[in-house]
């Protein structure tokens, strides 16, 4: 306890030495702490069910069709339950939504249909009520539902008599049997789920085989592998295809383990940005370490007297290591409320779709982690000053001491060893963060294919209730739109099935035929990607015209059949003719002319390539969920309340389901490349900024225990420019050597960060030579201050002091 006073009094007799030292700790165990919380939250923590480890998705896929995960039927997902044996159980669900109508106002709230199967598979328990029952997967049932804990609470006051009551949706009673408990999601990581029902199924969409829609989960079997599980579901699959050719010839199954689907690449991603803020910690206890040893230096004639009177090396080396752990200490817990804050920023800042944001937080294990990390970076940094500190003796001190300087030329290179290796670090971030943003910018300077301004889109979903028939959906989007048509400032108003860019929509992927293209098996059929458009819809969105003609109001009556193509499916189906005139043939479509070609849309984001795309009039693809995009012109805030202020004046009870600006809707595309370059790049400025003040610390100290032999040149006829050139030649070295260093790093690592770029290879050339030459100008500059200094010194004022 006697020393851990003396250390503290030593350091509050410093209090600048120590703020710098904390501070700089602080930022760096604090980022690491608030990325951790995102690693721990979205990576690490396993899914909160019952196992979660033996929880796989179970896919359809079709290789030559290039599926490797599509929905499956619910024919074909009654098979897979009753012939496999390697799973326990299997579930299948599908999102849906209602309109839930409370005190007069309607309210769009997400919900999915499951099979009864689910909740037990998960092992989960209602927190009031009971889940669903295998008796309830039967038609009849529909009108059953679990609220969650959230939407029991926020909708309903969190009031018990719920249970067993009916509440509205889509305008028809529907009988609460359950309240889920609390942080319970599902589908993983959803918290927008608010209601779940029991899928029904009944023989005629079992007979409908073509028609995939259904997700699968399934529960391993005990002591069953996930390969064995593979190995028979493959061979179940082959079975379906030889018994039913037309729908599951060349269709196989793929498995991923539940937690893996969830995340896709965002674990890579987690890592990859823990990595870079890691490298952040490693450049802050570099540049702590030299500190303290300049600090050790300073110390040395004290070191030397204490030795003399006998302390021995395990004396110093002790009181060097508890300063050490002071100043972690003291680093880590202001990293950690520096943490708490960064979690939370983060929080708010996470591009939209980022999985399992609510488990993102400050809990025990990340405190563990923060003192874990201060624990080592307190070691890290101590050895070398504690190592020095104890080879101390007086003839060597006494020695450095005449020469003007307390640091001897072991000390000075491990001292400048230690600046190449922050600034090897920080150009590796620099790197990183250079290719992140050559790849943002060029994403971004991509043409999706359609109008980027003064485009309003709003989702509606009409309630099967109230509009059971195809004649009333297109009666209330017809009524709409010739509405909206009249509303001052806007151009076009059109509607389609699945909007460019929307997380929300339907979608149909279908197979076709065209006339001279033979395929092998019925399952070899070229596919495209089905979506029902109203006229406009082209003009509205600036989508433009390559061939022939875009539809009229004429179009989708039996007479005339028709379908717009976009050049993708042109390029590979009619690669030596004019796809215009020819007949193509689809499942529940029959015949359709093409009419028109229309340029392709970067439909699924800016970095993924156009999909073959049709387009067919909404009569011949009724479906009550459309988008209706509207050009505006002007401010899109009135045209937004004028628009919901028409729907309501159509049906007053139909909620908006969604509204975005077209700009929104880009923005949210990108979002995550803009939060992974802009982490990155911060993190790189604050690896920059520890180099930089490593660069000056030791230059800068450098020249002050070297003022005498500064003043002995300049005595002797040395000019300004020979002290500053002295100075800037040494820390050019330095920071020369560290930037060559950390240019091989970086191509040694660079592979990393493939998957997060686009248009730009690792190996960049302009974007190395831009980030060493920063490194070079930026470090020089640190070190200038100190030369400009070294060149005023006065020989004659230098020497009287020495």
């Amino acid at each position: 306890m006697t020393h851990l006073k003396q250390t503290l009094r030593s350091l509050a007799l410093r209090p600048g030495f120590t703020a710098l030292v904390v501070g700089t700790l602080a930022v760096a165990i604090g980022a690491n702490s608030a990325i951790f919380s995102v690693l721990n939250g979205v990576v690490l923590k396993p899914l909160p069910y019952a196992e979660p480890q033996e929880l796989l998705m179970v896919w359809e896929s079709n290789p030559s069709q290039g599926l490797e995960q599509s929905a499956t039927s619910a024919a074909t997902f009654v098979d897979w339950r009753e012939r496999s044996d390697a799973f326990e159980s299997m579930a299948a669900y599908r999102y849906r939504g209602y309109t839930l109508t409370l005190d007069g106002v309607p309210r769009r709230v997400a919900s999915v249909e499951a099979s009864p199967a689910l909740f037990d598979l998960l092992g989960v328990r209602p927190a009031l009520g009971r889940t669903f029952t295998a008796e309830e997967e039967a038609r009849g049932n529909e009108r059953l539902v679990i609220l969650s804990h959230g939407a029991w609470e926020n909708r309903f006051g969190a009031d018990p008599s719920v249970l067993g009551s009916a509440i509205p949706l889509d305008g028809e009673p529907h009988t609460v049997v359950g309240v889920m408990p609390r942080g319970f999601t599902f589908p993983p990581g959803d918290t927008d789920v608010e209601v779940w029902s029991p899928l029904t199924l009944d023989l005629e969409n079992l007979l409908s085989r073509p028609h995939r829609m259904y997700n699968i989960l399934g529960r391993l079997s005990d002591g069953v592998t996930e390969e064995r599980a593979r190995t028979e579901m493959e061979a179940i699959a082959g079975e379906l295809a030889r018994q039913y050719p037309e729908s599951n010839e060349g269709w196989s199954v793929t498995l991923v383990p539940a937690r893996d689907q969830l995340l896709g690449d965002t674990a890579a991603t987690v890592w990859v940005l823990f990595g870079a803020v890691s490298l952040v910690l490693l450049i802050g206890c570099v540049n702590v370490a030299n500190l303290l040893l300049v600090r050790s230096a300073e110390r040395g004639k004290r070191a030397a007297v204490a030795s003399a009177l006998g302390a021995s090396p395990a004396h110093l080396i002790r009181d060097s290591l508890l300063e050490g752990l002071v100043l972690g200490a003291g680093g880590g817990l202001a990293g950690l409320a520096l943490a708490w804050a960064g979690a939370s920023a983060l929080r708010g800042v996470l591009p939209d779709g980022f999985p399992r944001v609510e488990e993102i937080g400050i809990d025990p294990t990340v405190v563990a982690f923060t003192a874990g990390v201060a624990l080592l970076s307190s070691l890290f940094f101590s050895v070398a000053p504690a190592v020095r500190t104890a080879r101390t003796d007086v003839a060597s001190v006494l020695q450095d001491t005449s020469r003007g300087s307390s640091l001897g030329r072991r000390s000075r290179r491990l001292a400048n060893l230690m600046v190449a290796s922050e600034v090897a670090l920080a150009l590796v971030l620099m790197v990183g963060a250079g290719l992140l943003l050559r790849s943002y910018v060029r994403l971004t300077a991509v043409d999706p294919g359609f109008r980027t301004t003064d485009v309003v889109a709003l989702a509606i979903e009409l309630p099967p209730a109230r509009y059971g028939s195809p004649a009333q959906q297109q009666t209330f989007f017809a009524e709409l739109m010739a509405g909206l048509r009249n509303l001052p400032g806007v151009d076009e108003v059109g509607a389609v099935s699945y909007l460019p860019m929307s997380p929300i929509g339907v979608e149909f992927d279908m197979p076709f035929s065209v006339e001279g293209l033979e395929a092998t098996s019925p399952s070899q059929r070229p596919t495209a990607e089905y979506r029902g458009v109203f006229p406009a819809y082209f003009e509205a969105m600036g989508i433009r015209l390559v061939e022939g003609r875009l539809l009229d109001r004429l179009d989708g009556t039996d007479e005339r059949k028709v379908v717009l193509i976009n050049e993708t499916v042109a390029r590979r189906y009619f690669p030596n003719r004019s796809p215009i005139g020819q007949m193509i043939d689809m499942p529940m479509a029959g015949s359709l002319e093409i009419v028109g070609v229309v340029g392709d849309i970067r439909h699924d984001g800016l970095g993924a390539q156009a999909n073959p795309e049709m387009f067919v009039p909404y009569p011949q693809l009724p479906l009550s969920a459309m988008h209706v995009v509207v050009h505006t012109r002007g401010d899109a805030g009135p045209a937004v309340r004028a628009i919901r202020e028409r729907i309501l004046a159509v049906d007053p009870e139909q909620p908006v389901t969604r509204v975005n600006t077209i700009e929104d809707l880009l923005s949210e595309s990108v979002a995550p490349s803009r939060f992974n370059m802009a982490l990155l790049l911060g993190l790189a400025s604050c690896a920059a900024l520890l180099a930089v003040v490593g660069v000056y610390g030791v230059v800068s100290y450098t020249v002050s225990r070297r003022t005498r032999e500064l003043g002995v040149r300049m005595a002797l006829g040395a000019g300004v420019g020979s002290a500053m050139g002295l100075v800037l030649s040494q820390a050019a070295g330095v920071v020369a050597g560290g930037a060559a260093v950390g240019v091989v790093v970086a191509l040694a690592s660079a592979r990393v960060l493939r998957g997060l770029l686009y248009g730009v290879e690792p190996v960049d050339p302009a974007t190395y030579a831009i980030v060493v030459a920063v490194t070079l100008v930026v470090g020089l500059l640190a070190a200038a201050v100190p030369a400009l200094r070294a060149a005023r010194v006065d020989p004659v004022e230098a020497l009287r002091v020495e």
